[in-house]
């Protein structure tokens, strides 16, 4: 008797000393599944302030769906304007989204150039 209270006692103490953490969830993580095609030739039309976002965000086309794609590298000045068509080759980046941006992809751009 005097071994199962001590058991019990041992048993009550581990459980309530173990922490057991909740999993919180990031709001700036980001799932990123790409199309078929990750790193073909793609066309998009660059956008400034796109809806709620406060970032430049390049709207493509891969098959039937429509990308959202942040350039986290940027874009050459000349081709930074509302409105460019580009075409692009990119990698998908696996980061959080920029600061001020609510919707799209973070991905690095290579090869741009005027459409």
């Amino acid at each position: 008797m005097r071994w199962l209270l001590i058991i019990s006692m041992i048993l009550s103490v581990t459980l309530i000393s173990c922490k057991c953490k909740e999993k919180v969830k990031d709001d700036n993580a980001v799932v990123v599944e790409q199309p078929a095609v990750s790193n073909g030739e793609f066309v998009g039309i660059v956008h400034h302030n796109f809806e709620e976002s406060t970032c430049t965000v390049i709207e493509a086309v891969a098959g039937d769906e429509i990308l959202y794609l942040i350039p986290v590298n940027g874009l050459p000045e000349e081709l930074n304007v509302d409105g460019a068509t580009i075409r692009f080759n990119y990698t998908a980046l696996r980061m959080p989204q920029p600061e001020g941006c609510t919707k799209g992809i973070p991905v690095e751009l290579r090869d741009v150039e005027e459409e």
